[in-house]
């Protein structure tokens, strides 16, 4: 949904950051990420989870929530099982966005605003269908005796990522006209 950016540091790695409708502005997971050397793109997932220590640790000693707003916002982001609260949902059946000042999607992942639900989509099913076709390619036909070397944080998650691109494939499927009234 173009909620996600990335500076790129070529001593740290990546700082990664997901838009947040708390101050409308984008928050940052750990930086740099907890990884032994710089993640690569194929390995963000494994890393922004093996991170969360950092965030946790961050939260005791600033005595804050606020280095957990970036998971949270991931959090909200997956919630697909209410349709009135899913941001995908109703980006497919209204062409619209949550909340104020949000970014919009990628036209070329997800259609424009102006397009039809079906075409949305089709659109964002197409993209989803790419994503699940390269975490295949990418991590799930590791063999794991031949390719020790590959193996990494984010095939340690390749059952839920699996799970979680599945469920969102379904609910792009799924996604239908909200209906307002009484």
């Amino acid at each position: 949904l173009g909620q996600l950016k990335e500076n790129f540091n070529p001593l740290l790695g990546p700082q990664i950051e997901v838009w947040s409708s708390k101050d409308y502005e984008f928050e940052s997971f750990p930086f740099p990420l907890a990884l032994k050397g710089i993640a690569e793109p194929h390995d963000y997932p494994g890393a922004i989870m093996n991170s969360l220590v950092i965030a946790l640790t961050k939260c005791n000693s600033d005595s804050s929530l606020k280095p957990l707003r970036a998971y949270q916002r991931l959090m909200e982001l997956g919630d697909i099982s209410n349709v009135a609260k899913s941001e995908i949902a109703q980006w497919i059946s209204r062409g619209t966005m949550r909340f104020d000042n949000q970014p919009l999607p990628p036209e070329q992942n997800a259609g424009s605003a102006n397009s039809s639900p079906e075409d949305r989509r089709a659109k964002v099913r197409l993209y989803f269908e790419k994503l699940s076709s390269d975490f295949k390619k990418a991590i799930e036909d590791l063999d794991t005796r031949r390719d020790r070397a590959k193996l990494n944080l984010t095939w340690e998650l390749h059952a839920e990522i699996r799970k979680a691109l599945d469920e969102l494939m379904e609910a792009a499927d799924n996604a239908a006209e909200i209906e307002i009234g009484i």
